[in-house]
C-alpha cells in the first residue's frame, strides 16, 4: 500500500540522485525530524521513502500530514508487522535511484551527509559506499559518545579490498549504516539485508560490500544515533541467550562467504564479546551482570572477576569488568584508540 501524495509545494532545481530509506515502527514522535532533516540537506534526495511496518500508533497520520509538505516523499505501508530486515529490503526494492541511504525512524541526520558522501564516491567510482560517524545520544538527548572508537584513517580516504582485510586486523565497526551511502545496485547484487545475520545483517553487507569493491571513509559525524535499549539492534547484546544465538549466526554466515578472511570470525566473536559486556557494562542491573557471566564469561576465573567487580560497586566494578574484558578480548589497539581521541580533540568533533 501507498499512501497519495500532494503535489510539491516548491520546485527544487537541484536534487541528488538519491533514495533515502527509513523503516518505521511506532516512531511517530520522531518521524517530523528524521524526514524534514533529510528534506533540509542541501542538495535534498531525490525521494524518502518511508517504509512503515504496519504501526500502531498515529505514524500514518503524521506521514499524511509531512507528505503534504514535503513532495519527494513516499510511504510505503506492510499490511502486517513484518520486521526491521523486511522493511529495509523493502525499501531497497522501493529505491529508483543509483545511491541509497539507509536511516532509522528516530535518527537525526546532519547537514552535509549527502554532499560530502556523494563528492566522496564521486571521487573514487570504484567504491561501494561512502560512510562517516554518529554521535550517540539516549532517549534523553544525553550524548554517549562519538562512534566508530577508532577511525578507520584521520581525513579522508578510499580502502581498497586488500586494504580493508589488514583493518579487520586492527579493529571493527568503521561501518555505520546510518552515517553511510551505498550503491544501489551493489547492494542489490548482494542480496540486500540477510534475515539470518538478525541485528548484524546492515554489518554483514557493509563488511561484504568492503571486501569485494572498497570504501570511502570520511570522518565527520552525519547523524546522531538515538540509542533506545528496546530497539532491535540493542536486544541482540541485552539478553546472553540471544547474544548467543546472534555471533553463532553471525560466524556460520561468515564462514561461508569467501570474500572474509578465514582468520575473521574468531576475532568478530571475540570483538563481540567485549561489545555486549561494555553494554552490560555501562547499563549494569542483575541483566547487566547475567550477560557478563554467562555470555562474555569464558572461563571460571573469568566469572569470578565479573562477580567480585559486580560487588564492588558502580564506579570501581565498571573499571574492573571493561578492564578485564579488554585484555582478555583485545577488540581494537590502544594506539589507534588513542589516536582517534587525540584526533577528535584536535579538531573539536
Amino acid at each position: 500500500m501507498e499512501l497519495a501524495l500532494q503535489p510539491e509545494r516548491t520546485r527544487i532545481a537541484e536534487r541528488l540522485d538519491v533514495s533515502a530509506v527509513l523503516p518505521n515502527y511506532n516512531h511517530a514522535r520522531y518521524l517530523p525530524d528524521a524526514v524534514r532533516a533529510l528534506a533540509s540537506q542541501q542538495p535534498p534526495p531525490a525521494e524518502i521513502i518511508v517504509v512503515d511496518d504496519a504501526s500502531t500508533d498515529d505514524s500514518l497520520e503524521v506521514l499524511a500530514k509531512l507528505s503534504q509538505q514535503i513532495g519527494t516523499l513516499r510511504v510505503v505501508r506492510h499490511e502486517k508487522n513484518a520486521g526491521a530486515i523486511a522493511a529495509l529490503n523493502r525499501g531497497l526494492s522501493e529505491a529508483r535511484y543509483e545511491l541509497v541511504y539507509f536511516g532509522a525512524a528516530d535518527d537525526l541526520t546532519a547537514p552535509g551527509l549527502f554532499a560530502r558522501l556523494t563528492g566522496a564516491l564521486a571521487r573514487h567510482p570504484e567504491a561501494a559506499f561512502a560512510s562517516g560517524e554518529a554521535k550517540l545520544v539516549d532517549l534523553e538527548d544525553r550524548s554517549l559518545g562519538i562512534r566508530p572508537p577508532v577511525r578507520p584513517s584521520q581525513s579522508e580516504r578510499f580502502f581498497s579490498p586488500p586494504e580493508v582485510v589488514e583493518l579487520l586486523r586492527r579493529s571493527d565497526n568503521w561501518i555505520l549504516t546510518g552515517a553511510a551511502l551505498f550503491r544501489r545496485n551493489l547492494v542489490r547484487e548482494a542480496g540486500g539485508f540477510a534475515a539470518a545475520a538478525r541485528s548484524f545483517t546492515d554489518g554483514l553487507l557493509a563488511r561484504h560490500l568492503a571486501l569485494k569493491s572498497g570504501f570511502v571513509y570520511v570522518p565527520a559525524v552525519f547523524v546522531t544515533w538515538r540509542v533506545n535499549p528496546a530497539g532491535y539492534s540493542r536486544s541482540a547484546t541485552s539478553q546472553a541467550d540471544v547474544a548467543r544465538q546472534t555471533i553463532e549466526s553471525m560466524r556460520r554466515l561468515i564462514a561461508a562467504d569467501p570474500l572474509f578472511p578465514p582468520w575473521y570470525p574468531e576475532l568478530l566473536e571475540r570483538r563481540w564479546r567485549f561489545s555486549v559486556g561494555r553494554v552490560a557494562v555501562v547499563e549494569s542491573g542483575p541483566a547487566g551482570a547475567d550477560v557478563l557471566t554467562q555470555f562474555c564469561a569464558r572461563s571460571s576465573i573469568d566469572r569470578l572477576i565479573y562477580r567480585i567487580a559486580g560487588a564492588l560497586g558502580q564506579r570501581l566494578g565498571s573499571v574492573v569488568s571493561l578492564g578485564w574484558l579488554f585484555l582478555r578480548e583485545r577488540p581494537m589497539l590502544l594506539r589507534d584508540l588513542f589516536l582517534t581521541t587525540l584526533s577528535r580533540r584536535i579538531r573539536g568533533a
